[in-house]
């Protein structure tokens, strides 16, 4: 890796402690950005059901969870949004109500200690590779659970400290890779 690049992402690291700060009830805690499939996972609930375990499974008093599936109103318009469309597709009105979901899930990503994703080789998803890949880029630690990851993409596999093919251990995992470096 060369110099140039190394200093322009450690600028950009140290840009989003700055200008990305948790919200102060989770100064103390390490704050978890939830991605995965959503919009392609109807048997999941829409990513809800994997989310919600994981959630209830960490300790609330280690970490923060912002869970982009729990923001009931911005997904009950985006479902109801989907429904709407049917024959009457919009592409003006789509790109109008995705270009808010996409700023506020980025800005949360932003606000991470790190991003735990739950990644699928056989389900679409079009906002997790930005979410991991915007988190590479600011140097928010991506930890990645796949049930295979002989079949995951090499991009993906890019954006990933540390990929692992169950939740057994999430806790400890994360907790190994944020250390003392919550901000």
């Amino acid at each position: 890796m060369n110099m140039v690049y190394e200093k322009t992402i450690k600028e950009l690291s140290e840009f989003r402690k700055v200008h990305f700060l948790k919200p102060k009830s989770d100064e103390n805690k390490i704050r978890v950005y939830l991605a995965g499939s959503m919009e392609f996972s109807p048997e999941d609930n829409f990513g809800t059901k994997w989310r919600n375990e994981i959630t209830e499974k960490l300790d609330k008093k280690t970490f923060s969870i912002f869970n982009p599936a729990n923001e009931v109103k911005v997904f009950a318009e985006e479902q109801k949004l989907k429904e709407s469309i049917g024959d009457n597709f919009n592409i003006e009105k789509i790109r109008k109500q995705f270009k808010r979901i996409v700023k506020i899930d980025l800005y949360e990503v932003l606000r991470s200690d790190i991003v735990l994703c739950k990644w699928s080789n056989t389900i679409l998803s079009s906002g997790t590779p930005g979410e991991i890949t915007v988190a590479k880029m600011f140097d928010v630690p991506v930890l990645i659970v796949v049930n295979d990851p002989t079949k995951t993409s090499k991009w993906t596999i890019g954006c990933s400290d540390n990929i692992v093919t169950s939740f057994e251990n999430i806790s400890d995992d994360m907790i190994k890779m944020v250390g003392n470096n919550v901000k």
